[in-house]
This record gives structure tokens, C-alpha cells and sequence, in this order.
């Protein structure tokens, strides 16, 4: 698409204080001419979490303590490897995939090693996505009302 790094404005989804990081990027759309947007999209069609939503929802889930230790860097596998995988296998869950995404917010964590070079980190996450179904928000039931007999209908 020939979009340079230059001409693409992004919100910080990891700002330590939201409401400015918000008040920043609305001020910027304020000022700039916009002719296309670009969201990232799971690969089962939602549009994605940003990285801070996406980790509240991790670390609010039913295992989300285990999240938590991992992200914050606790090598609960016993095995660099197997925790970086574990970490990265719940990312994918709930990035619908996203690898981008995955190995932007395990660059974030406790577990992420500079030495490591990227390619480890884009392998895991590429394995991750492939191997780990995701996250699918609940959908409010469609089923129809049953119908109430109004007891006039005796045989």
C-alpha cells in the first residue's frame, strides 16, 4: 500500500495514564486529515482488544492469576520455553491470533528476554495463534420466547 511508519498514528494502549493517552489521540484526529483506517482484525472476524484491554480480560479470567504470574514473569513451566509458549498461547486466545499483537505485548512481559532474537519470539507467537482456538465474545441468546398457553385451549 506504499503507507509509510511516518504517516500512521496509533493510541498507546499500554499508557500508564489512559484518560491523557485518550485526550492525546483525539486532539491528533482533530488535527490530521484521515483517508483510511486499518483495524486489527481476529481471525474469526471481531475487531481486536487494544494490548491494555486485552490483558485486563486475560488477567480477569478464570485463570487469570496464572496469566498474570507468567506475564509478569514467573517461569511457572520450569522451562523458559514451555512458560513463554504458555504466555503466549493465552495472547493468542485472546488476540483472535493476532501475532502482531502477541509479540508486541510479550516484549511488555516479565518473561521477555532481550537476548532472544526476534525471530524466537515471532516463531512462538506464529505457533501460538496456529495451535490455540480464540476468544469469542458471548452473544446474547437469539432463541424465541416460548409461547405461554392462556388455558382455552383444553381438549
Amino acid at each position: 500500500m506504499g503507507i509509510t511508519p511516518e504517516q500512521t498514528n496509533i493510541e498507546d494502549g499500554m499508557a500508564q495514564k489512559a484518560e491523557e493517552e485518550c485526550a492525546r489521540y483525539d486532539a491528533l484526529l482533530e488535527q490530521l486529515p484521515r483517508d483510511i483506517q486499518l483495524l486489527g482484525l481476529g481471525s474469526n472476524g471481531h475487531i481486536a482488544f487494544n494490548d491494555r484491554e486485552l490483558l485486563e480480560k486475560a488477567f480477569s479470567a478464570k485463570n487469570g492469576d496464572t496469566v498474570r504470574r507468567l506475564y509478569n514473569g514467573e517461569d511457572l513451566r520450569h522451562n523458559h520455553f514451555n512458560s513463554d509458549m504458555s504466555l503466549m498461547n493465552y495472547l493468542a486466545f485472546y488476540s483472535g491470533g493476532n501475532v502482531e499483537q502477541m509479540t508486541r505485548i510479550f516484549a511488555t512481559s516479565g518473561l521477555y528476554r532481550p537476548d532472544k532474537p526476534a525471530s524466537y519470539y515471532e516463531y512462538t507467537a506464529i505457533k501460538a495463534a496456529k495451535d490455540t482456538p480464540h476468544y469469542t465474545p458471548p452473544r446474547a441468546s437469539s432463541a424465541a420466547p416460548k409461547a405461554v398457553s392462556s388455558g382455552s385451549d383444553k381438549a
